[in-house]
């Protein structure tokens, strides 16, 4: 082989692996961007909430409800695989469930000194104040919630 048609081997090559690479980046960054399809209203996210259930501090269990007003803001958003994953603000506002408290049972001795106990009072309403992350996935063009996680999640008495 001479030297020109050594250069032209190694011209050839470069050219080979120059297109070999572009053709994969090409690829890589051709992935549809659902991310940027993912425009759902808030009522949108707030109904998909509805029936479902976030864990809060101290074992604590948020069930979500349409009559719990929830309202929710788009705080970001990003692509992760094939799911978008949202950052919401979130507030709620729902009736405590009081709990009936069985009757008190005293001692049957003459010496006992036991004080009926008040149960303790329950608030009558809480708020829901935070952020949650929630996964989202399009299938067929339809957004279907998979998942949500408590951020920053707190429940606090309004009375």
């Amino acid at each position: 082989m001479n030297r020109r048609e050594i250069i032209l081997a190694g011209i050839g090559a470069f050219l080979v692996i120059f297109m070999a690479q572009f053709t994969a980046m090409w690829f890589a960054n051709s992935r549809s961007n659902v991310a940027g399809k993912f425009n759902l209203s808030s009522e949108r996210i707030a109904k998909d909430l509805d029936g479902r259930a976030v864990s809060l501090m101290l074992n604590q269990v948020w069930p979500f409800d349409v009559s719990q007003n929830i309202n929710i803001q788009v705080i970001g958003k990003k692509q992760v695989d094939e799911f978008v994953v949202v950052v919401v603000d979130v507030k709620a506002l729902a009736p405590v469930q009081q709990v009936e408290t069985p009757k008190e049972q005293f001692s049957t001795t003459t010496t006992s000194k036991d004080v009926p106990k008040t149960p303790p009072k329950l608030p009558s309403k809480l708020q829901l104040n935070g952020r949650m992350k929630l996964t989202y996935e399009l299938v067929d063009n339809e957004w279907y919630l998979l998942g949500a996680e408590n951020l920053s999640l707190r429940a606090i008495p309004l009375d």
